[in-house]
């Protein structure tokens, strides 16, 4: 119950500070998908990737997750991101980051091919958890 207490907590900071902070992507009637953004300084262990830290000019994607198998592939991780974007470019936001993992898909932040194929880069590399980067004033 504490770990909900603190989650819960961690949204409505996130939401009074930043404003929305994730996103639950449903198909259906079902929760599919899901992501969780914000500021670096929300996601304190963030810096402790060997790529990072996270760039202060940038939101950090800290996950966006397709839990069940049976759903991946289907392209409803790429509706998750792109609402994700859209809405942060709603909000004036210049750029994302995330650390992307290298040839693993079970992960919550996902697999780099994914995000490469969205048109992020990679900003530091790393051979198993690099940092990727959009921008979003393109």
């Amino acid at each position: 119950m504490a770990n909900l207490e603190q989650k819960l907590a961690w949204v409505r900071r996130g939401r009074r500070e930043f404003g929305d902070c994730g996103r639950l992507l449903y198909a259906e009637g079902l929760a599919v998908g899901y992501a969780q953004y914000g500021p670096p300084s929300f996601f304190p262990t963030a810096g402790s990737y060997p790529a990072g830290p996270v760039s202060d000019d940038a939101v950090f994607l800290a996950c966006l997750f397709v839990p069940s198998r049976a759903h991946r592939g289907r392209g409803w991780g790429s509706v998750l991101l792109q609402d994700v974007l859209r809405e942060l470019r709603r909000r004036g936001v210049s750029a994302v980051e995330t650390f992307a993992r290298v040839g693993n898909a079970e992960n919550p932040s996902g697999p780099v091919g994914f995000y490469l194929r969205h048109g992020f880069e990679v900003l530091r590399d790393d051979p198993e958890f690099p940092l990727l980067r959009l921008n979003l004033s393109r």
